[in-house]
């Protein structure tokens, strides 16, 4: 896959197990094994649906790459090809770190989650802890730095009542202003009603001296 202006796009660039995948399941626009295939009724060619939603973004008229025709309205999910893509055996991204699994495309997210070979970074990065490593050297990690974690907890927690004391002084204050306005608010009220009442008694004295 490939991201351009913030979108993510493109088909799949896996290592297959049976050698290249036939033809018919590639993009032409990426030329990558299509990632949710979509057929034009123009020339009856596969793309990706991302590569097509790239195509249509940029303005420049939405037109087939292949046969140069418009594709507004004519292209639709190839259900038949997406079956035939998912079940394409392929190998672990993961290889050259040593993992040999290998399964279909419809499989392969599953395994990446739990995948043993896989370099994550460190469960305790939230708090500073910059290591990288195959996901079944986390344990170890973790025993070998038991004191070093610990520490940056301790830091990290300082750090966030510190933050937590800032705002907890920046709500008080908010609440004071608030207090403060609530008061003039008040007082604004009562002296609204005061004119409004003196205002009645000099209407009141007219309405009696024009009788």
């Amino acid at each position: 896959m490939a991201t351009a202006d913030g979108w993510t796009y493109g088909g799949y660039s896996y290592k297959y197990v049976d050698g290249n995948p036939p033809d018919e399941y590639r993009c032409h626009i990426c030329r990558l094994v299509a990632r949710d295939p979509q057929q034009v009724t123009c020339c009856y060619n596969i793309y990706c649906k991302s590569c097509l939603d790239i195509l249509k973004r940029k303005g420049r008229g939405f037109i087939c790459p292949t046969c140069r025709s418009s594709l507004e309205g004519k292209y639709f999910k190839d259900g038949r090809v997406e079956r035939g893509i998912k079940s394409l055996k392929v190998y672990c991204t993961n290889t050259d770190s040593g993992c040999q699994w290998m399964g279909t495309i419809n499989d392969i997210d599953a395994h990446l989650e739990t995948c043993p070979k896989a370099i994550i970074p460190c469960e305790y990065n939230t708090v500073g802890c910059d290591k990288g490593m195959k996901r079944e050297e986390q344990e170890k990690h973790n025993e070998e730095s038991i004191t070093a974690h610990l520490q940056l907890t301790k830091e990290q927690l300082e750090v966030t009542n510190d933050q937590l004391e800032l705002k907890n002084e920046q709500l008080q204050t908010t609440n004071e202003h608030l207090q403060l306005t609530e008061q003039q608010l008040k007082v604004a009220i009562k002296t609204i009603q005061s004119l409004k009442a003196r205002l009645q008694e000099h209407e009141n004295l007219l309405t009696t001296s024009t009788e």
